[in-house]
């Protein structure tokens, strides 16, 4: 019997933001956490927190896209972790062409 204190699993589809495609879902557990949600995408190492289960999710698809963004672009060397980060992103995320 499910508890609300459960983590909720699921798979994460799509970013939330049409400049960018996931290549696969992305397995998430949501966790209670008192009067808020965490969002973690561990794969990737991703993690967000929000009020509701919503905002939790919609929070971790900006940190998904944000950590891409920053970690494909960034000009300054990367240490071995994020190094990891960087190439577990670029295996899931893509970036659509311009129109």
């Amino acid at each position: 019997e499910r508890t609300c204190d459960d983590p909720i699993v699921l798979d994460l589809d799509e970013l939330g933001d049409p400049a960018y495609d996931l290549v696969c879902s992305i397995g998430v557990i949501v966790t209670p956490e008192g009067d808020s949600y965490v969002a973690a995408a561990e794969e990737i190492s991703c993690y967000a927190s929000g009020e509701s289960l919503v905002e939790a999710i919609e929070n971790l698809q900006a940190s998904i896209l944000d950590s891409f963004d920053h970690l494909t672009t960034t000009g300054e060397p990367l240490g071995p972790g994020l190094e990891r980060q960087r190439a577990k992103l670029e295996r899931v995320v893509r970036k659509r062409a311009c129109a």
